[in-house]
Formats: structure tokens, sequence, C-alpha cells
């Protein structure tokens, strides 16, 4: 226990909030590269998606990987996404392995990538999404020929 007192109200920080944290910020950084033209045969993604297990893991997993090589890809590197058909211990290895190569922080066995959820799963994703610039472009309006009549 710690010795400081915790003010009322004041937000905890704690391990097991890390994950749904991390995917807020990786939900909102796909959202702007309008990962949801890629990725039409899926479910949209929730805030807590690869935060917490899904009621279908392999899904899970599936999406996970599906996500992390399309946003590789964008990065210019080439990572092959593996099919629903292939072995996920060699496809956690291989995606570990391209962690790697790219500088990525693993400090997490590659198996923690298997359960397609958690703080590893979303810190690879944060960590691939934090290498795209996001680039904001100023708003263009446009003038309206016809103008609505007041009912």
């Amino acid at each position: 226990m710690s010795d400081a007192p915790q003010a009322r109200g004041a937000p905890v920080e704690s391990s097991e909030s890390l994950p749904f944290m991390m995917m807020d910020e990786v939900l909102e950084r796909l959202k702007m590269l309008d990962y949801e033209a890629q990725f039409r045969s899926f479910p949209p993604l929730t805030h807590t998606y690869f935060a917490m297990p899904n009621a279908n893991p392999n899904e899970q997993f599936f999406y996970f990987m599906s996500v992390a090589a399309w946003v590789i890809g964008l990065l210019g590197h080439s990572w092959r996404a593996p099919s629903q058909m292939d072995d996920p211990n060699s496809s956690c290895a291989s995606l570990y392995s391209q962690l790697q190569t790219m500088g990525a922080p693993t400090d997490f066995q590659p198996q923690k990538l298997k359960l397609g959820y958690g703080e590893a799963c979303c810190s690879t994703l944060k960590f691939l999404l934090e290498q795209i610039p996001l680039e904001f472009k100023a708003p263009v309006h446009r003038e309206e020929m016809e103008y609505e009549e007041a009912a």
C-alpha cells in the first residue's frame, strides 16, 4: 500500500487500465487513417476491442494481426498478414521479429500477442501508429448556391 494519500476523484493509473488508455489512442489514430475503408469485412472497432478479451478470440487475433500488417505496410515495410489458417505461434514470432527490426519496444514475450488483446497488443499498435506522421490541413469551405428556406 502506498503511504501517499490519494485525492478523491483523482484518476488512478494502473497496469490494468493501461491497455484501455492505449486502445483509446489507437482507435482515434486508426480513424484518422480511415481504417474503416480497409477493414469492411470486420466489425467496427470499439474503444475496448484490443484491450480486453472478445467473445471470438480467433477473430480478435486475426483482426489484430491484420491491422498490424496494414500499418506496417503504411510505414513502407513488407510484412505479410497471416491467414486464418496459419499457425498463431509462428505468426506471433514473425510479427515480433518484424517489430524488433523496426526498433519497437519488445519487452514482452511473443506469445502475449497470441491473445489478440492486452497491453502487448495495444502497445504494439500504438507504437506502429505513432510512426505515421499525421497531417492536418486547413478546412475547405464551399459556398452553397442555394439556401434552405426556414419553415
